[in-house]
């Protein structure tokens, strides 16, 4: 991967990245690639959020706080309607996509037991190819990551004294 980057503005940042920590590096041994179409932040977000709850449930960690994101995304699509502006209609289907994805998380362990006799082995490489399916393909991901940019463009709204100077124009006009 470094033969990537080499001669490249980013050849430095990779080095700094795959540095030791104790060599004042990141420390990172290995890096997960998802599609590179301008979306990558809010899919790269969403990979880490759904990999967490995805690997930590079937532990038994970490179930308040995803029974709390369930409900503060199913509350969301009131929340967007009510005081961001947006109609329901418009919001319908990118919202049932994104809760039915979020709410498979607690039954994806499952999922990999059962398959586990003739598919993969890993729990976590199983996690990884359903999170790269999901958020990887052009049906499923545009619908979750076009939520995330509602649910994003909402909160700027609502903060919008916190952010305007840094815009040069109205957050109504920036979102």
């Amino acid at each position: 991967m470094a033969a990537e980057y080499q001669g490249t503005k980013f050849e430095q940042s990779f080095h700094t990245l795959s540095k030791p920590k104790q060599e004042g590096g990141q420390g990172y041994t290995q890096i997960r690639r998802l599609r590179r179409d301008g979306n990558c932040f809010y899919r790269s977000f969403l990979y880490q959020v759904f990999e967490h709850y995805a690997i930590e449930l079937p532990q038994g960690n970490y179930k308040e706080q995803y029974q709390a994101l369930v409900k503060v995304v199913e509350e969301s699509k009131k929340d967007l309607v009510d005081n961001a502006g947006y109609d329901e209609i418009v919001l319908e289907d990118f919202y049932d996509v994104f809760i039915e994805n979020l709410k498979k998380l607690e039954s994806l362990h499952a999922d990999w037991q059962a398959q586990k006799e003739g598919g993969i082995a890993d729990y976590a490489a199983f996690v990884d190819a359903h999170l790269t399916k999901v958020l990887c393909n052009h049906d499923e991901a545009n619908y979750i990551i076009m939520y995330s940019r509602f649910l994003a463009a909402a909160y700027l709204k609502k903060n919008a004294i916190l952010f305007e100077d840094f815009l040069g124009e109205s957050m109504a006009t920036f979102c």
